[in-house]
């Protein structure tokens, strides 16, 4: 028989090590208790380049009432089979847990680095509360000003120390 070889490869490769994951880790936090009660995530392509929405989180009810999750909300995003292309991440926070009146939202437009973990931190902040920004900026800092939304480094994420995750964080890659 000539499935000896292919056992073989198939045993030698799960005793090799794992390749390090080509990842960008989000993690988004806010600093308005009571006032933000549903959060989505959506990436877009970069301002660049028109086009559809790439993927679209579920809407998650946050904050400290029963059946919510606590901040901060944690995404991993792989790329696709070849693809380096800068995407846009927008991080949209909501008044109510269905997601239907948007109250502040910070967006970044990133690429991965092949064979690294890095880590997207997003804060939905009262500074940037009903301040929206065109595309390819965001509101991003304590004056509540639009700024270029272009982030061309973020730092390693590290997996051992990891992102302070409430014990009923959601996978907001998930769907009903």
């Amino acid at each position: 028989m000539k499935r000896w070889p292919l056992l073989a490869a198939l045993a030698l490769s799960a005793c090799a090590p794992a390749l390090p994951a080509t990842e960008i880790v989000l993690a988004v936090e806010s600093d308005l208790p009571g006032k933000l009660q549903g959060a989505q995530v959506v990436l877009e392509p970069a301002a660049d380049r028109a086009g559809p929405a790439l993927f679209a989180s579920d809407c998650v009810c946050v904050g400290t009432q029963q059946g919510c999750t606590a901040l901060p909300l944690t995404l991993g995003l792989g790329p696709e089979a070849g693809d380096s292309n800068a995407f846009t991440v927008v991080a949209r926070g909501y008044s109510d847990s269905g997601c239907t009146d948007k109250i502040v939202e910070q967006s970044a437009t990133v690429t991965f680095a092949t064979d690294q973990r890095l880590l997207l931190e997003l804060d939905l902040t009262t500074a940037c509360e009903n301040d929206f920004c065109p595309s390819g900026s965001t509101c991003r800092d304590a004056s509540g000003q639009c700024v270029d939304d272009a982030r061309p480094s973020l730092p390693p994420f590290d997996i051992d120390a990891g992102v302070p995750l409430s014990p009923d964080s959601p996978d907001l890659g998930a769907s009903d």
